[in-house]
Order: structure tokens, then C-alpha cells, then sequence
């Protein structure tokens, strides 16, 4: 006999010998024994969700309403993305804007029916989520558009290309 085989048949002689153990010497009757299987609760199973909820939930717009993105060739030198400049806003009560932008590097966006979020990278290996009316830096996320977002602090608005750093 080799080594595994010396293995294989000490494991079983001492499972058995715990098996009858379990069965003969500490519980003649068959009451309470280790080996009874043991019953089984059934978790609750959440509500089916309806359609409404689901729309609800999903950020995504159709997508027959990118139809002239999509049907667009990717692969083609003069396809680039639409300059947007950073153009300060002001109110009329307001005081006059500031000369610099502030300094937030918008990575994307997510609009939804309800809310939207923007994606800030606040340094090289984090990025945050923010809703309209957060704050970020000091600045108050006040718009959120699929190619800009508007910012304001003390009178001051800014609206911020997506995806350009600043």
C-alpha cells in the first residue's frame, strides 16, 4: 500500500467510528442526533417590481434617441467632440464674475428623470459623486447638463465643460 492509500483508509475508519458512535452509544433512540438533517426557513422573497419603479431607477435614456450618434463611423480622424468655451454667468444683482475658473476637473455625468449626478476627480485616484445642490470645493453644483455643469459660490456662476480639466 502506498502513502495515500494509508491516508484515504484512516479518514474513513474515523469517520465511521464517529458515525456509530453518534448512532449507537450516545443516542440509542434515534432522538437528537448529529446526522438528522436539519430543517430548512424559507427567506421571504422580495415584491415583483413594477414598471414604474423601474423607470424610476434607470438613467438611461432610449436608445432610438441617440440614433444620430450611434449610426455616426467612430474610427475618423475629424470626428472630435463640440468646443465648449468656460463662460462666466452673472446675475443681475450679483457682483462681477471672477477671472479664474474654479478648479474642478469634471470627469462625466449621469442625468436622470429625477436627480443627476456629476463625477469629480478630487485627486489622481479619487472621484466623487455629486448631486445638484452639493457642494464641491466651496462651490455649489447648481445645473447639471449632458455636456456642462454650472456652478456658483458668492454671486459668482461658472459653467464647466464635462470632461476637460481645468
Amino acid at each position: 500500500m502506498n502513502r495515500r492509500m494509508i491516508i484515504l483508509l484512516s479518514t474513513v475508519g474515523v469517520l465511521g467510528s464517529l458515525f456509530v458512535l453518534d448512532r449507537f452509544v450516545l443516542n440509542p433512540q434515534g432522538g437528537d442526533n448529529l446526522a438528522a438533517p436539519v430543517a430548512r426557513t424559507e427567506r421571504p422573497r422580495p415584491a415583483p417590481v413594477d414598471a414604474a419603479q423601474i423607470n424610476k431607477v434607470l438613467f438611461l435614456d432610449p436608445l432610438a434617441k441617440f440614433e444620430e450618434i450611434w449610426q455616426r463611423p467612430i474610427f475618423v480622424p475629424s470626428r472630435q467632440p463640440a468646443a465648449i468655451a468656460v463662460t462666466p454667468t452673472t446675475s443681475i444683482d450679483d457682483g462681477p464674475p471672477s477671472d479664474q475658473p474654479p478648479n474642478i476637473d469634471i470627469i462625466g455625468v449621469a442625468i436622470g428623470p429625477t436627480n443627476s449626478a456629476v463625477m469629480v476627480r478630487t485627486d489622481r485616484r479619487t472621484i466623487n459623486r455629486y448631486f445638484t445642490g452639493e457642494q464641491i470645493n466651496g462651490w455649489t453644483v447648481e445645473e447639471i447638463k449632458a455636456d456642462t455643469v454650472t456652478v456658483k459660490r458668492n454671486g459668482d456662476r461658472w459653467q464647466l465643460p464635462v470632461g476637460v480639466s481645468n
